[in-house]
């Protein structure tokens, strides 16, 4: 594919690998059978611009060490990223502010660019100050923070949780959170259940 940059999507996947496998919460371990064992097969993905990728370029300089050459490659190659939003205005599920500001670059899962039907991972950003309600879904996540905090609210719980601490969010549990004054960028990895499956709101 003409706009497809594998050597790009390989040193990002070997950075986002490496920081995975050294983070310290042991509940990240709880998904590093499936990452270690994800599969063989890329795919070039077609760039795709997002409303986030350039609000990650501010985000460097405040993003926690271990994480910071993660995300400098994530800015430096967010030209060559297939950029999402899992909602859109006519759902009418999240606001309109959470989505001018929102957006996630994925690196491994059922649409590739590392194709697997085990594991779903890459980075996600969400602007300041707004709400991603609370919702569920089947598969298993955890949140990595790396830039910001935001108070989250998991299985009825709310904590405010900043960058170098993991989130995990077992299968079903209703989970939201909202950010603080700066943007919060996470990397997130989901497994064991339909791994592209749509959130249902409460």
């Amino acid at each position: 594919m003409s706009g497809a940059d594998r050597n790009a999507d390989e040193e990002l996947f070997a950075s986002f690998t490496a920081f995975v496998f050294d983070h310290p919460d042991p509940v990240v371990a709880l998904f590093g059978d499936n990452l270690a064992g994800w599969g063989s097969e890329w795919v070039g993905l077609e760039p795709q611009p997002g409303v986030a990728s350039e609000q990650l370029v501010k985000t460097v300089n405040s993003t926690i060490e271990s994480a910071r050459d993660l995300v400098q490659l994530f800015a430096e190659h967010r030209h060559s990223r297939f950029w999402e939003q899992t909602y859109n205005a006519s759902d009418g599920l999240v606001s309109d502010d959470m989505l001018s500001c929102y957006g996630f670059a994925e690196l491994l899962g059922p649409r590739g660019p590392f194709v697997s039907t085990r594991i779903r991972g890459g980075l996600g950003l969400y602007g300041a100050n707004i709400t991603y309600p609370l919702h569920h879904h089947g598969p298993d996540e955890v949140y990595l923070p790396v830039s910001g905090a935001a108070d989250f609210t998991v299985a009825g719980d709310t904590s405010t949780r900043r960058a170098g601490e993991a989130i995990h969010v077992p299968s079903g549990t209703e989970h939201g959170f909202r950010t603080g004054d700066a943007p919060l960028v996470v990397l997130y990895l989901w497994q064991n259940g339909e791994l592209r499956e749509t959130s249902t709101f409460i």
